[in-house]
């Protein structure tokens, strides 16, 4: 499926990732995730979490995001 990112007030498209990107993707957000909760470090997100930057005007899908405790 395609997806897009808000970027300036434009919806941007973004090209299906691939199969191996979505298993290393995958992968890396499990592996990640297992060394934050293990030492309570925050949480991991994955492209299913879209992130607002405020300047510039932009919404992003990142592969992966870590918001730590604190935030």
């Amino acid at each position: 499926y395609w997806t897009g990112e808000w970027v300036d007030g434009e919806l941007e498209l973004m090209s299906p990732v691939s199969n191996q990107h979505a298993r290393l993707q995958n992968w890396f957000i499990s592996v990640l995730g297992l060394f934050v909760e293990a030492r309570q470090l925050g949480e991991i997100r994955g492209p299913e979490f879209a992130m607002r930057i405020p300047q510039p005007r932009r919404r992003r899908t990142p592969d992966g995001m870590f918001i730590a405790t604190g935030r």
